[in-house]
């Protein structure tokens, strides 16, 4: 696995910057907004890997669903769990430090959707993004991935699905871009 302590570090000293990025970059915010209102299930357990300052976190708390949110930045974490207070949404979010390549800690077969949108275009080598995909796989409680895609732009560095052990990827996956 490769060393990510630098995109930890990046993150932790750009709160300011990343909060109102989707502000900046409406395009990647609508077009993300669509694709979840076309693919989620109505009510659900969604699993956020790298949630960031919480942007899709909260609002889709607010409708209801039930989030787990990991994000490899421990300073977005705190300040994700005081934002998650302050919103009244601590019951309906669980914000925890963690690496998408692994998921330590995270729940098996837990989840309805699972989000993976930021770590993949961070992580550089292939197998590392195997692995998030992998892990991210076993999460879900169902046995259909919808939708692989990035809506800052095409998902060139997603390599070929691997096979997950138990957990394989499914053979069809719809949506991927």
């Amino acid at each position: 696995m490769d060393d990510v302590s630098d995109i930890r570090e990046f993150y932790n000293a750009g709160w300011d910057g990343e909060d109102d990025r989707l502000t900046r970059h409406q395009l990647e915010r609508d077009l993300t907004w669509r694709y979840l209102d076309q693919y989620l299930p109505s009510r659900g357990r969604i699993l956020e890997i790298g949630f960031g300052t919480g942007s899709y976190a909260f609002a889709l708390a607010k409708r209801g669903y039930r989030l787990t949110a990991v994000d490899l930045a421990d300073e977005f974490v705190i300040r994700c769990r005081a934002r998650a207070e302050a919103l009244g949404l601590s019951d309906g979010v669980d914000v925890r430090v963690g690496d998408a390549r692994t998921l330590d800690g995270i729940p098996c077969g837990n989840f309805d959707v699972v989000l993976l949108m930021g770590p993949l275009y961070h992580l550089v080598l292939e197998t590392d993004r195997s692995a998030a995909l992998c892990a991210a796989r076993g999460c879900l409680s169902g046995p259909l991935i919808k939708s692989i895609r990035s809506a800052s732009g095409p998902c060139d560095r997603i390599p070929a699905l691997p096979a997950c052990g138990r957990q394989a990827l499914p053979p069809r996956i719809q949506g991927f871009a």
